[in-house]
């Protein structure tokens, strides 16, 4: 008489990720294995798995950019994975999703990682500009001393000014009577 064991064929399990309160800015950081399973059911490590962070390419894809926004680094060796953000991108990013594989089965699981901010607003300095000339015109640039919510300089292409918030829309000149434009 013969013994026969079976086992069925399981899948590892990737947990989804979410870390929030982050500041906008500053980089994000989360442990994504901390959470996630072989398929026997135990703990996933650096040294069991690999996570691929972009799948459609072939091999293993550590960092991943994501235009407009920044770059997703996974570190192998610690299981953490950063979201940089690019300068000027204070916004919550696109959620990833990463492969995770099982280093023994080559089996695989996905899961998705959503990174929040908080919401900051950016700060415009007072402007004043003295000794001019009456009658010539007076050119200031009022973007010169303010700051977007990551503390980078506010520029014309991260930003809109607008000149008369009273109005709908955004005004890009005022009038003002018996004064000037």
């Amino acid at each position: 008489a013969g013994v026969t064991i079976g086992y069925d064929i399981v899948d590892p399990v990737a947990t989804n990720d979410s870390s929030t309160g982050h500041t906008p800015g500053n980089d994000a950081v989360l442990n994504i294995l901390v959470n996630d399973k072989l398929s026997d059911n135990t703990a996933a490590t650096v040294a069991t798995t690999t996570v691929d962070l972009n799948p459609s390419l072939a091999g293993v894809q550590t960092s991943l950019t994501v235009a407009s926004e920044g770059v997703w680094s996974y570190n192998p060796a610690t299981g953490d994975l950063t979201f940089a953000p690019a300068t000027g991108f204070t916004a919550s990013p696109t959620k990833i999703s990463y492969v995770l594989t099982e280093v023994l089965t080559g089996r695989t699981a996905t899961a998705e990682v959503t990174v929040g901010y908080g919401v900051i607003p950016p700060a415009a300095s007072t402007d004043v500009s003295t000794g001019n000339v009456p009658g010539v015109n007076t050119v200031l640039n009022i973007l010169g001393n303010d700051k977007l919510s990551d503390g980078s300089a506010a520029t014309v292409a991260s930003t809109t000014v607008d000149l008369d918030p009273s109005t709908a829309g955004i005004q890009t000149t005022l009038t003002v009577v018996g004064e000037g434009v």
